[in-house]
């Protein structure tokens, strides 16, 4: 098995990490990264709880300071700041309310990788804000351990995002900006790690 910024915590958790990460590859600082990520928690708290009478109220009132915080030019192109923010936390709510989302945040993959005996091979982009390979490298690892797999091989390609790209901070708004080519090791890392567990009869 070859896994490619495989998550192995909750929904829950990666959403949370994924908003502090992009937060901080955005280059805001470490308090509103916190401050963004307390947050995205309480309302991830809400949809687990399904309350959404409280939910409805706090996106829009996020969505509205996240308005606020944009420079002057950008607000002014939004047209009706507060009409933006109600259209904006209205698509995301749609999203919360679903019973997939829900089903998102409450999964483990942990208890899945718990139970693959096969060899694998995960692969982890070193500026990947949306699949932190700190917090996911240790989980995965922790649970195919727990399955008894001794066959398991994690590597971190440095400068690699989400998208295996060679990448400047990892931000999802760069994605397009980049060169649409894997990041250099990325294919032989998979080539070698295949031609080992074929063994030499195919080399």
């Amino acid at each position: 098995m070859v896994s490619l910024a495989g998550i192995a915590v909750t929904g829950y958790e990666t959403i949370a990490r994924q908003v502090e990460l992009i937060i901080l590859a955005a280059g805001l600082g470490r308090e509103v990264a916190e401050e963004s990520a307390a947050q995205q928690r309480a309302s991830l708290d809400l949809v687990v709880a399904r309350d959404w009478e409280t939910l409805e109220p706090l996106v829009l009132e996020i969505k509205r300071d996240q308005i606020a915080a944009l420079p002057p030019e950008q607000r002014e192109a939004l047209g009706d700041p507060d009409a933006f923010a109600q259209a904006i936390a209205a698509q995301e709510l749609a999203v919360l309310r679903s019973d997939w989302y829900r089903e998102l945040l409450l999964h483990n993959p942990a208890e899945d990788w718990a139970r693959i005996c096969v060899p694998v091979l995960a692969v982890f982009g070193g500026q990947d804000v949306q699949v932190d390979p700190e917090q996911n490298k240790a989980a995965l690892q922790a649970a195919l351990a727990k399955a008894g797999n001794r066959d398991v091989t994690a590597v971190v390609l440095p400068q690699a995002n989400h998208l295996f790209q060679v990448a400047v901070t990892g931000a999802p708004g760069e994605y397009p900006l980049l060169p649409m080519e894997f990041h250099p090791r990325l294919l032989p890392t998979i080539g070698v790690w295949l031609l080992a567990q074929a063994g030499p009869a195919v080399r």
